[in-house]
């Protein structure tokens, strides 16, 4: 009787294996997949974080110009380019915010210092790994988004 029993069992492991081991893997690329997400996402925010700070130093400095005119947007997509390498960016979308409102200005021009903002906001695509981060992700639109008061020039 018992071994009639053993023969039974035997393959047991393997097919157990044939189940788990494709839901193991599965789970574990989804995880690195997230994870990887997860790293861009902080990156893209960094990167837009520096683009600001550039865009504000270019106006405490008084470098002419607005902080959307061509050759400070060139300064900060250039400090943007710096923090994240050799990362492929889409689009450095520089805007001027209303201080009160939070509504974008038509045009940096007419900025209050200490009150109103200059927002950048870094954005790439990414491939997924696996279905899994796809299926969980925002898309493979990475992006990241910075704000920070236009100080002026120093007095």
């Amino acid at each position: 009787m018992l071994r009639g029993r053993k023969r039974d069992e035997r393959g047991v492991t393997i097919v157990e294996a044939a189940f788990v081991i494709p839901i193991f893997f599965l789970l574990a690329f989804g995880l690195i997949d997230m994870g990887l997400w997860t790293l861009q996402k902080g990156q893209a925010s960094s990167a837009a974080r520096d683009g600001a700070r550039a865009g504000i130093v270019l106006q405490l400095r008084g470098v002419a110009g607005t902080p959307t005119s061509n050759a400070n947007v060139t300064k900060i997509e250039s400090a943007v380019a710096s923090k994240l390498g050799t990362q492929t960016v889409n689009a450095v979308t520089v805007t001027c915010v209303n201080g009160l409102t939070g509504a974008d200005l038509p045009s940096c021009s007419s900025v209050v210092n200490g009150r109103d903002k200059l927002r950048v906001k870094v954005d790439w695509n990414r491939p997924f790994l696996t279905f899994v981060g796809a299926a969980f992700g925002n898309g493979s639109n990475i992006s990241g988004t910075s704000t920070m008061v236009i100080a002026g020039t120093p007095t």
